[in-house]
């Protein structure tokens, strides 16, 4: 979902370049940012894989001078975070991109969707992305793209002649490489790729939404609903949870769907399995919104009170733009607040969320529609942020001092220009060289882009 008003992006990716150095890229691209590249990056720059044409959605490589260059043209500065590398891009703006990490290791690849800047891990492995990108139509559900796409993407060619596919697929066992070549159960797919540990985080979200999913929902949207004089706000939380939807309301849903000779499934979803899901996605990446989101809502469901409050706290604490709420149809609740972690507490107990003046910050007064207020979320974190600095706690400071960019995002473009300043000096002063480069670069990239 947008939170920012993006800018048409125009991508300029080095297609006359200069004769690449005797040296490998891997290492100047190392030394360019002071971080440690993951074995299968470096096989991706110093074997040139980059140079092949891609025939999948994503296949605009970047060229390793574009990332050797002083401003990336390639990174979106204030829209991407700060520790986000783009490596391989599609038509339409989304990326893959490398993540540095406090120990200046270049390894986890994440989805970048530039509609709202959301992100999601695709594997600690390039080669892992390029797998599930090539195999998610094959898996169960029917969301399965890993945003929601202006138009529908079509692969050109079998992937099997795509020279990056066939790349990324020799990297695993015979078994994941067959995948390319006879279909099978799509739940199947799913326990493969899952059994090699290949972008698991994202292939556990395409089965929460397989398990979450109700045949009804495809055919019901905003102007149909308002036919049946049914609030849009309402559909979309019993598109979360069949449970709330009032008999009423489903007998005027099948009724319209009966007169346009659809015969949906009966409402039913598998909330055990997205959860089991969801506790597992929490482990592998717990700086992630959604598995929380999900953890406490399945408690709550259940009645374990203290359970749901403990994992909608930890939910309340990570990043909007973590959430996956449009996909997950857990938005029906931004009207009280742009978490649902948080809204759920607040409905919950809320003595909790008045307690604490973040959450409090958080909570809409029900006199506006206006989103909460940026900018003292902003200075909330920046605060913080010097706290903790002029304590000697510098790891802390540099979270703060994300939170404050990438928490629900700065109030202005401009903003950003002193959040990548700070986070490039505490950055250095805590060790973490890697994130301290890569935000320098944005910092730059921010001037060349914007005159900020």
């Amino acid at each position: 979902m947008a939170r920012h008003q993006r800018p048409s992006p125009i991508f300029q990716l080095a297609l006359s370049v200069p004769t690449p150095s005797p040296h490998r890229w891997s290492a100047q691209i190392a030394e360019r940012y002071a971080c440690i590249l993951s074995d299968d990056l470096a096989d991706w720059f110093d074997a040139e894989i980059w140079k092949g044409c891609g025939s999948g959605e994503y296949c605009e490589s970047v060229h390793p001078e574009v990332l050797l260059s002083d401003a990336p043209e390639v990174i979106w500065p204030g829209l991407m975070p700060a520790n986000l590398l783009p490596i391989l891009g599609d038509s339409m703006g989304n990326w893959l991109g490398v993540r540095i990490d406090s120990q200046n290791q270049a390894n986890q690849i994440v989805h970048w969707y530039h509609g709202g800047g959301d992100w999601i891990p695709w594997g600690n492995r390039l080669s892992e992305a390029i797998v599930f990108e090539t195999l998610v139509d094959q898996l169960p559900g029917p969301r399965r793209a890993a945003a929601l796409p202006a138009e529908n993407f079509q692969r050109q060619s079998p992937p099997k002649h795509d020279a990056i596919v066939r790349w990324a697929f020799a990297k695993y066992p015979r078994e994941i490489a067959d995948l390319m070549d006879r279909r099978i159960e799509p739940a199947a797919v799913a326990d493969r790729l899952l059994s090699h540990s290949i972008a698991e985080v994202a292939v556990r979200f395409e089965l929460i939404q397989a398990a979450l999913f109700q045949d009804w929902s495809r055919h019901v949207f905003e102007p149909l609903a308002e036919s049946l004089e049914l609030d849009w706000n309402d559909v979309v939380k019993w598109m979360f949870d069949a449970d709330q939807m009032p008999e009423s309301a489903w007998l005027k849903i099948q009724g319209m769907l009966n007169d346009l000779n659809l015969d949906p499934d009966p409402r039913s979803q598998d909330w055990k399995t997205a959860a089991r899901h969801a506790r597992v996605s929490q482990s592998l990446a717990p700086e992630l919104s959604w598995p929380w989101d999900l953890i406490g809502y399945h408690n709550e469901r259940l009645g374990n009170r203290k359970e749901a409050i403990a994992a909608y706290w930890q939910g309340a604490m990570q990043s909007t733009f973590t959430d996956q709420s449009v996909r997950l149809h857990m938005h029906f609740t931004q009207s009280v607040s742009a978490k649902f972690s948080i809204a759920r507490l607040n409905e919950i107990d809320p003595a909790i969320v008045a307690g604490n003046d973040y959450l409090r910050l958080l909570l809409k007064n029900g006199e506006s529609d206006d989103l909460p207020p940026l900018r003292q979320v902003y200075e909330h974190w920046m605060r913080i942020a010097d706290d903790c600095e002029s304590h000697g706690n510098l790891d802390a400071a540099f979270d703060s001092l994300m939170r404050a960019g990438w928490d629900l995002g700065a109030e202005q473009i401009a903003d950003y220009g002193k959040i990548l300043e700070r986070i490039e000096a505490v950055a250095a002063a805590a060790g973490q060289t890697g994130r301290s480069r890569l935000a320098a670069a944005h910092r730059r990239c921010l001037d060349k882009r914007y005159g900020i």
